[in-house]
């Protein structure tokens, strides 16, 4: 009798598929204060992780290629490009900065300090709810959408790894 079999049987796990509709990626982002607005761009728009939003700098920010720049949480590099929305966003936010490198969200606080890392998603829920928004999806959601959207639009694996900054 094997060592294992006094384990239970687990359901095997699904990769979670959620994506965000147009509709209530508006719906949101209309009423959305300013640093919530500024991670939906960064997550749907650039397919930045939650952490990469709460890094993001006026260093990490080249508006004459319309592209960001940075580290993804395995220390590889990224350059994803800039929508219109979110070059216009990051131009005015960058103006205000006291430094290159402080975090933009400082920038959309008032404070000197960027905020702790659950502040973004708290306040994603409170808009979301405040919108009349019930399903379910956050920043980590809105970037799977963007892979999404990208595959879609090229059929190409290799392009989608490279925006998402995965290795496989």
């Amino acid at each position: 009798m094997s060592c294992f079999a006094a384990f239970p049987q687990l359901k095997p796990v699904r990769p979670r598929e959620t994506t965000v509709p147009d509709v209530e990626f508006e719906q949101v982002f209309r009423i959305a204060n300013p640093l919530v607005q500024l991670g939906m761009l960064l997550a749907r728009d650039a397919g930045l992780r939650h952490a990469a939003v709460m890094e993001i700098c006026a260093g990490n920010c080249n508006f004459e290629t319309h592209e960001i720049t940075g580290r993804t949480k395995a220390g590889s590099s990224y350059t994803v490009p800039m929508t219109q929305r979110l070059y216009e966003r990051l131009l005015f936010l960058c103006a205000g900065a006291r430094s290159a490198s402080e975090p933009l969200v400082c920038q959309c606080t008032n404070r000197s300090r960027a905020p702790g890392y659950t502040t973004l998603t708290t306040s994603l829920s409170s808009t979301k709810k405040r919108a009349g928004v019930e399903r379910r999806w956050g920043f980590h959601d809105m970037r799977r959408t963007t892979a999404r959207i990208l595959y879609e639009n090229t059929r190409d694996i290799r392009k989608v790894q490279g925006f998402l900054g995965h290795a496989t």
